[in-house]
């Protein structure tokens, strides 16, 4: 007895023995498993290739290019955001703005620098204008939305500051909870609520500080096709006499941008490793009399010998003066800072950072008393590499390690 189906004489399959009975049976669908490989052969390679794909993204990302901070120190000059070298007084105008999306926090939007209109403002946040020095030198204009009567006629008046640009790292470090260890309530509420804390990520930044500030009338500011003409009469005086002073250190130097070395650039610290990155030093405490600010100052200097327990061939040197080397915790109740003795050896983990610390030069006849001797004595505007620490150093007292200090 035959059996059959309805399929086409090729795809069936005769089955029997000795001229027997036969058996039709229908064979298994060759086109639907050839679509199957097909599929297989097409998305396979499609699917092995998403991680390539991936990698090739993380490929085509720039990497940052590498500098070292000695040599930002030594030979390149940076240009800050308001487009000129940092530690030099300009004269910025702006209006003040509120947005919907920052209920209170202010922002400037500088238009003029140096009397000269900008074709494109810079928008400046409130907390990056930090007035220096005393209510007595130097005056804070009143600008509270709640308060102030600028607001109301804020299309008349404009904000004159004279200022200064710093820059320099500031934040938590990424790995900064992971080092105090387990992130408390207490913490958190003391960050969020203490407006000086640093609880922000870790970043470059930059800094206007400003000695003078006062109201002045839009109408007197000059417009773009002014500016250009004007700018260059009233300023040609003083940027020929500084060129000249500086033109054989300028000539030495190579000029870099702060977005540039913000977002192109990766500093690689004194202690060898990208700024921001922890450490495990070993050192000696050491006593030394030193010439700071033209006057002779005993400070205590903390000698690296070890870096991850690594020996070091040529010892670093951080002093405790002007915060180089100091304690950083956002605890409200963390136990006091240990006081340094000489030749104690301390061992600690530690992240390196950097800024610019103490006024810029002519700071005495900017706030107008360039005779007062106590003014007089004011701290060099310069690049510094600084430690910050947050647990309590391992401290091994004696005066057996002096051999450390041995070269």
């Amino acid at each position: 007895m035959i059996r059959s189906t309805e399929l086409p004489e090729e795809d069936q399959e005769v089955s029997g023995s000795n001229g027997g009975d036969r058996e039709v049976r229908p064979q298994q669908n060759r086109k639907s498993s050839g679509w199957i490989c097909l599929f297989c052969l097409l998305a396979c390679p499609q699917l092995s290739a998403e991680p390539s794909e991936q990698q090739n993204d993380n490929e085509n990302v720039p990497k940052r290019t590498e500098i070292h901070f000695d040599d930002l120190q030594k030979k390149y000059r940076i240009i800050g955001r308001l487009g000129k070298p940092v530690g030099e007084f300009h004269t910025i105008h702006g209006t003040w703005k509120r947005f919907d999306f920052s209920t209170k926090q202010l922002y400037l939007l500088i238009t003029h620098i140096d009397h000269q209109c900008l074709s494109d403002p810079l928008l400046l946040p409130e907390k990056q204008l930090v007035k220096c020095g005393s209510d007595i030198y130097t005056s804070k204009l009143e600008i509270d939305p709640l308060t102030s009567s600028y607001w109301k006629q804020r299309d008349l008046l404009c904000c004159e500051y004279r200022v200064f640009e710093k820059i320099g790292f500031t934040g938590l470090p990424n790995e900064y909870w992971k080092e105090v260890g387990k992130q408390t309530r207490l913490e958190l509420y003391y960050a969020k609520e203490n407006q000086q804390s640093l609880n922000h990520p870790f970043q470059l930044s930059s800094t206007l500080f400003y000695v003078q500030s006062k109201f002045v009338k839009v109408s007197d500011l000059p417009q773009v096709s002014e500016s250009l003409h004007q700018s260059d009469e009233l300023h040609k005086k003083a940027d020929d006499k500084r060129k000249q002073a500086s033109q054989q250190k300028e000539q030495a130097l190579i000029d870099i941008s702060f977005s540039d070395l913000r977002d192109r650039y990766q500093i690689i610290g004194r202690l060898g490793k990208p700024i921001g990155e922890y450490s495990k030093i070993r050192g000696v405490w050491k006593r030394e009399r030193v010439i700071r600010d033209r006057s002779p100052v005993r400070i205590m200097r903390f000698y690296i010998t070890h870096i991850d327990g690594r020996s070091l061939k040529v010892r670093l040197d951080f002093d405790q003066r002007d915060g180089i080397f100091t304690r950083f915790s956002l605890e409200p109740f963390a136990a006091p800072e240990p006081h340094p003795e000489e030749f104690e050896i301390w061992e600690l983990r530690v992240v390196e950072s950097m800024g610019y610390a103490g006024l810029a030069k002519g700071y005495n006849s900017e706030i107008g008393y360039p005779g007062c001797l106590e003014l007089n004595k004011i701290p060099d505007f310069k690049l510094i590499s600084f430690l910050r620490y947050h647990r309590h150093p391992s401290i091994i007292r004696g005066e057996g390690f002096k051999r450390v200090l041995k070269p």
